[in-house]
């Protein structure tokens, strides 16, 4: 896990996304980590998407399927050709996120914010609810969620 990026997040009380190529970098139990984004993401993703008025992205690729809007966006990534690939940045942020992440950490206020956690909260309820309800075996044909009920 991303211990430096979860405290960054903790103290900003900031819900996590990742890319479905990114999941399992964050704890998916955490209670800030809203699930995939994407084509094939999550509905509790692509609204605190939406609704952001930052995006912070740690080392993604941008892939098509991604469908990040246009805000205002801090890129950070060690890899030059990735940072605003696809996206215009307003900060570009170049290195190892690592070592950027703690020394960035200083500059974060640490914030209370209960309402935004309940709303975070809510949002994902609803969204494992969904899944729930997808993964009904009577459902014909079987959905892709009761397969992998399933197996887990």
């Amino acid at each position: 896990m991303v211990t430096n990026s979860l405290n960054w997040l903790r103290r900003s009380i900031a819900p996590v996304t990742t890319t479905f190529r990114g999941k399992g970098v964050i704890d998916e139990y955490d209670p800030l980590y809203v699930g995939s984004h994407g084509t094939i993401g999550s509905t509790v993703s692509a609204a605190l998407v939406q609704k952001a008025d930052l995006l912070i992205v740690v080392g993604s690729s941008f892939s098509d399927m991604t469908q990040i809007p246009e805000k205002k966006t801090v890129q950070i990534d060690i890899d030059p050709l990735m940072i605003a690939r696809r996206y215009p940045v307003e900060a570009p942020i170049l290195g190892n996120s690592s070592e950027l992440l703690p020394s960035l950490l200083e500059s974060v206020e640490n914030k209370q914010r209960p309402d935004y956690l309940k709303e975070i909260a809510a949002l994902k309820r609803s969204w494992l609810d969904l899944l729930e309800e997808e993964a009904d075996p009577t459902k014909s044909p079987l959905r892709p969620q009761y397969i992998i009920k399933v197996f887990e």
